[in-house]
């Protein structure tokens, strides 16, 4: 399942890639991506795959493989990790949480 962007964002991150001389991972960064693969997924029909995945630095087949790959949903056990990370004032280390997770 590939997440659903407005044509106005996808307009405006093609524009910003068109103009930049950073390449996608500033565009990824810039508009709060998950990664330099979802950059590629807004702009692809507009530039050839190719070429993407050559400025980003990744190989063709990686960036087909992260395509296919269905987005994995959050686990309870992740939801529960990370109330207990920022809870902590996102200073406990894996022990801390262990330890919690084990006397809950």
């Amino acid at each position: 399942m590939i997440r659903k962007y407005t044509d106005e964002f996808k307009l405006s991150v093609v524009q910003d890639y068109y103009h930049s001389t950073l390449g996608v991972r500033a565009i990824a960064a810039k508009y709060n991506l998950p990664s330099k693969y979802e950059a590629i997924l807004i702009i692809e029909f507009q530039f050839p795959i190719l070429l993407l995945c050559e400025i980003s630095g990744i190989s063709k087949s990686a960036y087909y493989r992260y395509k296919k790959k269905p987005l994995k949903p959050i686990s309870t056990i992740e939801d529960k990790v990370f109330d207990i990370y920022n809870k902590s004032g996102k200073h406990a280390g894996y022990r801390t949480i262990r330890d919690i997770l084990r006397h809950k």
